[in-house]
């Protein structure tokens, strides 16, 4: 890869223009991955959460926009661990089990959130409609008309 101006910003756009040639799935869970690395940043895209993460790993003067060969260099290793990661037979699934754990942990996060998905520790303490509780199933009737 040449870019003309080596800092992270310019890689992160080059990352993205590659990743939307492709139809956007060399990326799938990145964003997610960072969450959960960083531990905040739900609001963030994934180049700055990649940010943050350096910032928080020992890089407190990070700055994307600086041409440092090290700032490129923290980012494509940072990408490069998360597709490996994601490689393993069971890496998205993973990434995103992770993801919503960390989702769960958040105080503004419950089941009235967009995207909530019930697990099934989630429904065993949903109380039970009237019907069931009376002994009556759920399940229509096959009664003819």
């Amino acid at each position: 890869m040449h870019l003309a101006h080596p800092s992270a910003d310019a890689c992160a756009n080059f990352v993205h223009g590659f990743d939307a040639a492709w139809g956007g799935g060399l990326l799938f869970g990145f964003r997610e991955w960072l969450i959960v690395k960083v531990d905040s940043g739900s609001n963030f895209g994934w180049s700055g959460l990649v940010v943050l993460l350096a910032r928080k790993s020992g890089h407190p003067k990070f700055d994307p926009t600086e041409e440092k060969p090290e700032n490129v260099a923290f980012l494509l290793d940072t990408l490069e661990t998360f597709l490996a990661e994601r490689k393993t037979m069971d890496g998205p699934r993973t990434i995103f089990l992770r993801f919503d754990d960390w989702l769960r942990k958040q105080e503004w996060y419950d089941s009235e959130s967009p995207g909530w998905v019930p697990r099934q520790s989630d429904l065993a303490k949903t109380p039970q409609s009237t019907k069931a509780s009376r002994g009556r199933s759920n399940k229509p009737s096959r009664q003819a008309p």
